[in-house]
């Protein structure tokens, strides 16, 4: 089961809660969700709250730099100015608050440099090798700075040196003008850019689309179209929130540990799980993590979960 259809505590699902993310910042009308069709028993029933235009299905799964694309050209179809705000749907944030005063902050900067994409970066508390590093470059006035450089999956030595530099942790969260994003992955894709604008004009039931997916590559956006742009970006840096990449066994796992401290340490569930009831049919990543355990350490195991 994908992780972003899965729960880290009984509560809401990592897609629900990026949805929640997104209305930090825009009223629900205005948000639109990118899922794959292969996963439609998992959203088909959990998005039904969403306008039909704002729900894009990709065929498969090519990437992010293809599913990032996708988005854009429909979003630039209906309003030739946007303002895009890419949230990333398998993130756990602590202190959605504090993220959610960076967003607005990232919009507002965005719309001073228009024709940058704004990134979000944090202070890591530990040197992660498997996280993506910005170095930043240099500062101006309203508390933006150059992107010297974007750095993916360094390795532990050098993860070291970088949080002893102050790079910041690339959380992939971006805001930027559409037609600005569009130019930096026309530059990088300028075919399939220009493929994809022809299947989406001329789509009869996405079958058009359905064609051009069948033989596109998986293009990963950071290590494809972002490294090598920095010229084309700016950082915007958001103090320690509780940000984590659920991109990894080991970070899911460092992530529930933290909530089952949390959650020990206040002697009541967090947030999310109390403003929202346990839903059965949602796999919850907790009780499978600590069934997991106690299976391995010979512990008597918890009962099987419901639904």
């Amino acid at each position: 089961m994908p992780k972003q259809y899965c729960s880290l505590n009984g509560g809401m699902t990592l897609l629900q809660q990026a949805f929640e993310r997104a209305r930090r910042v825009v009223p629900p009308e205005r948000i639109c969700v990118i899922v794959a069709d292969q996963h439609r028993d998992f959203w088909d029933a959990a998005l039904a709250i969403l306008h039909a235009d704002n729900l894009i299905v990709q065929p498969r799964n090519c990437g992010t730099a293809i599913g990032i694309l996708l988005c854009v050209l429909t979003m630039l179809r209906r309003d030739a100015q946007a303002h895009i705000v890419f949230l990333p749907a398998d993130h756990h944030v602590a202190e959605e608050h504090v993220l959610a005063e960076r967003l607005h902050a990232a919009v507002d900067a965005g719309k001073r440099h228009p024709t940058r994409l704004m990134l979000l970066g944090t202070t890591p508390t530990a040197a992660d090798p498997a996280l993506g590093y910005i170095i930043p470059g240099y500062p101006s006035p309203d508390g933006t700075h150059e992107v010297e450089r974007l750095i993916e999956k360094p390795g532990v030595a050098r993860a070291q040196r970088l949080c002893a530099m102050g790079a910041l942790w690339n959380t992939f969260i971006f805001a930027a003008r559409g037609s600005a994003l569009l130019a930096m992955l026309r530059d990088r894709l300028r075919t399939i850019v220009a493929q994809m604008e022809t299947a989406i004009a001329d789509d009869a039931g996405h079958r058009e689309l359905a064609k051009l997916y069948a033989h596109l590559p998986s293009i990963d956006f950071s290590r494809e179209i972002a490294r090598g742009a920095e010229s084309g970006m700016r950082l915007l840096a958001v103090p320690e929130c509780g940000w984590s990449d659920l991109g990894t066994p080991e970070r899911v796992t460092s992530t529930l540990r933290r909530l089952a401290r949390q959650w020990v340490n206040q002697g009541e569930p967090p947030q999310d799980a109390r403003s929202h009831e346990p839903v059965p049919a949602i796999v919850n990543l907790a009780t499978r993590c600590m069934r997991f355990h106690a299976s391995v350490s010979g512990l008597t195991p918890l009962p099987p979960a419901s639904g």
